[in-house]
């Protein structure tokens, strides 16, 4: 019983190195353009940006290759305005918590007095007007990171459907105009 149960893991080793070798020799002969952070990868590896333009521009034109340049800006605009807008509403909400808690405590017993609401209102102007910006960067940030980022994908797919290649090879012996032949259609 051990035996087997020995035999089995050992092979089923074997098979999982075996397969994994195998995996990794047939995806490295892929030449897979993918996008990593807004950066061009060939075959899993980053490309620095005088790579990017010379494999964009030389193989697929300067056309597409601007199109992911305009698509990449605008990617990293939308990223900017969300860090920027979650910073600024992050802090904005700690303040307005801070103010908060500092007014009831300086204000215990006259919570329902107009001296509490003047103070409060007067305080918490600056604040809300923060959270509010915060909130309108990252609703336009949140919506451009992601069109952009799906647009440099899509150019990305497109430049990898351009060097796909037509594996499929026909050779059929028939007629032809001189009498019997070989064609070979790619």
């Amino acid at each position: 019983n051990q035996s087997i149960m020995r035999y089995l893991i050992v092979t089923l080793v074997l098979i999982a190195t075996f397969s994994h070798e195998g995996f990794a020799q047939y995806k490295e002969s892929i030449d897979n353009i993918g996008l990593s952070h807004s950066r061009i990868t060939l075959n899993g590896s980053r490309l620095k940006r005088s790579e990017e333009r010379t494999l964009m521009t030389e193989n697929f034109g300067d056309e597409l290759y601007r199109k992911f340049i305009k698509d990449k800006r605008a990617y990293k605009a939308g990223l900017s305005l969300t860090a920027i807008g979650g910073i600024i509403t992050f802090y904005s909400s700690i303040e307005i918590i801070a103010i908060g808690a500092r007014s009831a405590y300086d204000y215990p017993s006259n919570i329902f007095n107009d001296d509490f609401y003047a103070y409060t209102d007067k305080v918490l102007r600056g604040p809300v007007y923060m959270l509010c910006g915060g909130l309108a960067l990252l609703a336009a940030g949140i919506p451009t990171l992601c069109i952009y980022r799906s647009r440099m994908k899509s150019t990305i797919s497109s430049c990898n459907s351009m060097t796909k290649r037509n594996d499929n090879i026909q050779l059929s012996f028939g007629p032809a105009r001189s009498g019997v032949g070989l064609s070979v259609v790619f």
